[in-house]
């Protein structure tokens, strides 16, 4: 997670928000199949994968939310 992480930090502005919107987008469809698939299963690895792009920096677009929103 460190090497995504320093990866992501390296990035110029654009580059990195339009990324980040990408891999938000792409976690939220996954994680909305998935926790329907499995119920609550999955809500931890959803805490945890917000936690990270939290860490990243402020959500530049409403794809950052969670798949249970």
């Amino acid at each position: 997670m460190d090497v995504i992480e320093r990866s992501l930090r390296g990035l110029s502005g654009a580059s990195r928000e339009t990324l980040l919107d990408a891999v938000a987008r792409t976690l939220d469809r996954y994680l909305s199949g998935t926790t329907r698939l499995v119920g609550s299963a999955c809500q931890e690895l959803d805490v945890e994968l917000d936690e990270v792009l939290r860490r990243l920096g402020p959500p530049r677009s409403s794809a950052i939310g969670g798949a249970n929103a």
